[in-house]
């Protein structure tokens, strides 16, 4: 698949990517950084593979102007790194410039840093996070420190 998309990485609107595969090797690592999807509009991430270095990824999707959709699903028995999960939420919170409408981190995380970033992205209107921790931090209240900050969002 990656070499057809040498010359094509250009004509492709959505990407649908499990990390983890037959081998374990780290399938969205391998695509994003051989590849530019300069016209991507909708991108879901699956079973993101610890393995996995984010960096690349994070930066071609936060330079995106194209993307409106944005999702990863990652299943509870694969842990994804702390790190990984602040840079995501921060760049789906924060990033200005971006055309985000529709996002979904589906990865348990307390969402507790929210409340710290100075502003936050107002085109989501569409929001599904899992939101997860010690039960002495999470609770309802996390859920309505988000919604203070995400105007747009429609409940």
């Amino acid at each position: 698949m990656s070499s057809y998309l040498t010359f094509n990485a250009h004509q492709v609107t959505s990407l649908e990517v499990w990390d983890i595969i037959r081998d374990y090797s780290a399938t969205i690592d391998l695509l994003f950084n051989r590849h530019n999807f300069i016209n991507l509009e909708s991108c879901v991430l699956l079973s993101i593979n610890l393995s996995t270095k984010l960096e690349k990824v994070l930066n071609k999707l936060r330079s995106s102007i194209r993307l409106v959709s944005f999702s990863i699903y990652q299943p509870r028995h694969v842990p994804i790194s702390e790190k990984y999960k602040y840079e995501l939420a921060l760049m789906v919170f924060t990033n200005q410039s971006s055309s985000f409408r529709s996002v979904a981190l589906s990865y348990y995380k307390d969402y507790l840093d929210i409340s710290n970033y100075s502003s936050i992205a107002s085109n989501l209107i569409s929001l599904n996070l899992c939101i997860g921790g010690l039960s002495s931090t999470v609770s309802v209240y996390s859920i309505f420190r988000i919604l203070r900050l995400c105007h747009t969002v429609r409940i």
